[in-house]
């Protein structure tokens, strides 16, 4: 079972819990209280995807202040916006992230249009929450399929795992050093390059001007592995070698060389 989940909140409490279901097309929001949010987490534990917009790090942050264990919840979750991220990252900093931007360039539905009309925080919050749940579920399905056309599946699940961290590290006033990820970035790059020295992982490529280019993915990484350390893994595939790094007891040479790869 996937649903779609908002929830509308002021800076003490949850007000409104707003579930989606049928694609996106049905939808209901109810006046939180104690005997609705019970049933409203029975739906998220019992379905299979929930879908959300900013639901790690902001609606599941607020259920987490407010005593809910949210640890059944997060795995869950499906997040469109770091999903959107995963596929349209050249629009970061566009403007094109709000929920009505997301619904009009995925457009997935070969020409059926979302009804857009539903921000009526003043006059109606229960339709907002329960049209902002649809209109989540309703990008599911196409954003679901660009991460996979894409081969962004680990992309996408490494997003979903960061973002409780980096919610709480906002929360709590912690900012990141650009300057040490940087210095880390760096010296990474510069093992990395000699690790393709040592190991002859590149080849010279092209006519009138000739350059090195690394190949991780040609056949000959394997024969070179195997001429090196008397084993030939079976594929190029990143999970043999990270199986490899894992379980295969290899020298510091052969696990820097694996390492390497992947």
């Amino acid at each position: 079972m996937i649903i779609g989940s908002d929830l509308e909140w002021s800076r003490t409490a949850i007000d409104v819990l707003g579930l989606a279901w049928d694609n996106g097309l049905r939808a209901t929001a109810i006046e939180r209280t104690d005997r609705t949010l019970a049933e409203y987490l029975g739906t998220l534990q019992r379905a299979d995807t929930v879908v959300g917009q900013n639901f790690i790090d902001a609606d599941c942050m607020q259920l987490a202040k407010e005593g809910v264990d949210v640890s059944q919840i997060l795995p869950k979750v499906f997040d469109i916006r770091l999903a959107f991220h995963a596929t349209h990252g050249h629009l970061a900093g566009s403007g094109s992230y709000d929920l009505r931007s997301i619904v009009l360039l995925l457009n997935g539905r070969q020409g059926v249009r979302f009804p857009l009309d539903f921000k009526q925080y003043e006059s109606d919050l229960h339709r907002t929450c329960a049209m902002d749940a649809a209109a989540a579920l309703w990008c599911h399905p196409t954003l679901d399929r660009l991460v996979r056309a894409h081969h962004l599946e680990s992309t996408v699940q490494i997003a979903h795992r960061c973002a409780p961290i980096f919610a709480l590290m906002r929360d709590q006033g912690v900012q990141l050093d650009r300057a040490v990820l940087q210095q880390l970035h760096t010296e990474r790059q510069a093992k990395l390059a000699a690790s393709i020295e040592k190991f002859g992982l590149w080849e010279e490529r092209g006519k009138k001007v000739i350059r090195r280019v690394a190949i991780w993915r040609s056949p000959k990484v394997l024969g070179l592995f195997e001429s090196r350390f008397g084993y030939r893994p079976a594929n190029l595939q990143r999970s043999t070698w990270t199986k490899l790094i894992t379980y295969g007891g290899l020298s510091a040479d052969a696990l820097e060389f694996a390492q390497a790869i992947v």
